[in-house]
């Protein structure tokens, strides 16, 4: 059943303002909440709830938001793993924002730069469904502030990134978003062990460092 109506936790923030532009795009009726208003709860005929809060706060926010309603939530989901791992188990159905699954096959070779605020968790929580589900190497290199993607030689600009927001907002809304609660807890685990390997490599000291699919990190090519 498709979703007519959505609460946007977190509406007043940079990406809340992104869904509640990219949801005024697609015609849908919506109402924003903050955190902290005073006992907060969808409006009753609202059918799905997009949280967008920072991302400490998440696993509060998703606790106090088991209204039985579909959740899509910003990544990464609860950096606790316990706690992401028992919310998962015991919690409504919840899918995560993953802009990158529409330009992004795990048989690509991905190069990334960082020269962008992707917000408070930085680069590898920012690609948290391209690191989980990587297969080929990955190459990362972190600059200073402005994405720059290339795919195979391919630069992804500002538009495409947008146009995959909506495409992620629009299958989450026709229900068409199927997001293995595994693969979540997977891809999340994976990008703890590999934040830990690349501080060993001076990751951010700014030295480009190469991340094989295994966990590998060398200041060289792999």
């Amino acid at each position: 059943m498709a979703i007519e109506k959505v609460c946007v936790v977190g509406y007043r923030g940079n990406m809340g303002r992104r869904y509640c532009t990219i949801l005024d795009y697609l015609g849908i009726p919506y109402h924003g909440v903050e955190k902290e208003d005073e006992d907060w709860e969808p409006e009753k005929d609202v059918e799905g709830i997009i949280i967008c809060t920072p991302t400490e706060t998440h696993y509060e926010v998703l606790q106090n938001s088991c209204y039985g309603l579909p959740i899509l939530c910003e990544k990464p989901l609860i950096k606790n793993i316990g706690h992401l791992e028992d919310f998962l188990q015991f919690g409504p159905e919840t899918s995560m924002i993953n802009q990158y699954r529409y330009f992004y096959t795990p048989s690509d070779e991905l190069t990334l730069v960082e020269n962008y605020h992707t917000g408070n968790d930085g680069l590898l929580w920012d690609c948290l469904n391209i690191i989980g589900m990587a297969r080929s190497d990955i190459h990362l290199t972190k600059k200073s502030p402005i994405w720059n993607i290339e795919l195979n030689g391919k630069r992804i600009n500002r538009a495409k990134i947008d146009t995959a927001y909506i495409r992620n907002i629009e299958d989450w809304l026709t229900g068409d978003l199927v997001e293995s609660k595994r693969y979540i807890i997977h891809a999340h685990k994976k990008v703890i062990e590999y934040e830990k390997r690349l501080k060993d490599c001076n990751w951010y000291t700014g030295e480009e460092v190469f991340l094989s699919s295994t966990g590998e990190v060398s200041k060289d090519p792999l």
